[in-house]
C-alpha cells in the first residue's frame, strides 16, 4: 500500500447501503482502472461515432425514400411541362379511378334526373287529361240529368 500523497494516493469511491465509502488502492490497480477505463472511454467514443454514421445513413435512406416518392407522386404536376411517368401506379392511378368514378355517378345522376323529370311531365299531363276528363263527365251528367 503506498503513503499518503503519492501515485498511489487514489480513492475510490464505492457507493454502499449506507452511502459512499473511500477506500485505498494500490499503483497498479490504479494503473489498471485508469487504463480499463480510459479504453471505455475510447470505446464509448467510438460507439458514438459508429451510432452518429448509422443515424445519418438511416436518415439518408428516408430521405432518399420520400424524395422517390415525392418524385413519384407529383410526377407531371408540373402543368404539364415535364413527362409523365406511364404506369406510375400509386396516387396517380388512385386519381384517375376516382376521377372516373365520379364522372360515371354524375352520369347516372343526370340520367336519374332525367327520368324524373319524364316522371314527373308524364304526371302533370296525367292530372290535366283526368281533369279535363272529369269536367267533361260532369257536364255530360248534367245535360243527361244524372
Amino acid at each position: 500500500i503506498p503513503k499518503e500523497g503519492g501515485v498511489g494516493g487514489f480513492f475510490a469511491n464505492i457507493a454502499g447501503s449506507s452511502g459512499p465509502k473511500e477506500e485505498r488502492v494500490c499503483d497498479v490497480c490504479f494503473n489498471k482502472t485508469i487504463s480499463h477505463l480510459a479504453e471505455l472511454q475510447e470505446e464509448t467514443a467510438d460507439r458514438g461515432k459508429l451510432m452518429a454514421r448509422i443515424d445519418k445513413e438511416m436518415h439518408d435512406a428516408d430521405m432518399r425514400e420520400v424524395e422517390a416518392t415525392r418524385s413519384e407522386l407529383f410526377s407531371g404536376a408540373d402543368g404539364g411541362s415535364g413527362s409523365k411517368k406511364s404506369g406510375s401506379g400509386g396516387a396517380h392511378s388512385v386519381m384517375t379511378e376516382a376521377m372516373d368514378n365520379m364522372n360515371k355517378r354524375g352520369e347516372k345522376l343526370d340520367q336519374l334526373n332525367d327520368k324524373s323529370e319524364a316522371m314527373k311531365n308524364a304526371a302533370a299531363e296525367f292530372k290535366d287529361m283526368a281533369k279535363t276528363l272529369k269536367n267533361h263527365q260532369q257536364k255530360k251528367a248534367a245535360r243527361w240529368g244524372f
